[in-house]
């Protein structure tokens, strides 16, 4: 009986073997394929927030600016060919377009390490804010909605290649454009 039960442990052993080889094999295979896919792709830090710009000289004039930057942490060059804004509550996208002067060209191509930025006037030269241009949408939208659409506000980059990088939410951002709904809400 005890020969017996090493006969049956041995098959039992060399069974259970197998099929631990197998399942090390395909999870060195995944491994592999999965540090090999992480090299090759697009990385991009992306932030974005209100600034004060302030110009050396004898007027030091400031500004209020708008700042969005984005860094390429890949190995493989990366091209931005978009900046855009994206409200998740309820769904808004809006597209920006060319920054102050001085500000990166769009389509850009950014090698390992190199960083593109973007301004944009708060005021533009039309004396509009541009803030309350997205609070005037988003007011449209009626109560929850409204408060929910300027907290999700998110700015973000689109690569050649379709893929969207996102600023953190800023909350410099969401305080200008809720005050500016609050604003349009005091005028109605």
């Amino acid at each position: 009986m005890i020969l017996q039960f090493f006969d049956d442990f041995g098959g039992i052993l060399e069974v259970a073997g197998i099929w631990f080889t197998g399942i090390a094999t395909f999870t060195a295979a995944y491994v592999a394929l999965r540090v090999a896919n992480r090299a090759n792709r697009q990385t991009i830090s992306v932030w974005a927030r209100p600034m004060i710009e302030v110009t050396r000289g004898v007027s030091g004039s400031k500004v209020d600016v708008f700042v969005l930057s984005a860094t390429n942490l890949g190995l493989r060059p990366v091209t931005i060919r978009s900046l855009a804004i994206r409200s998740r509550l309820p769904r808004y996208d809006a597209i920006l377009m060319e920054g102050m002067a001085g500000s990166s060209p769009l389509p850009i191509t950014l090698q390992d390490g190199e960083t593109a930025t973007w301004r944009f006037q708060e005021i533009t030269p039309e004396s509009t804010n541009w803030y309350r241009d997205l609070a005037e949408h988003f007011a449209e939208l009626g109560s929850p909605w409204k408060w929910l659409a300027a907290r999700n506000v998110r700015f973000f980059v689109v690569t050649s290649l379709g893929n969207e990088f996102f600023a953190p939410k800023e909350r410099g951002l969401r305080k200008k454009i809720l005050e500016q709904l609050a604003a349009i809400g005091e005028t109605k």
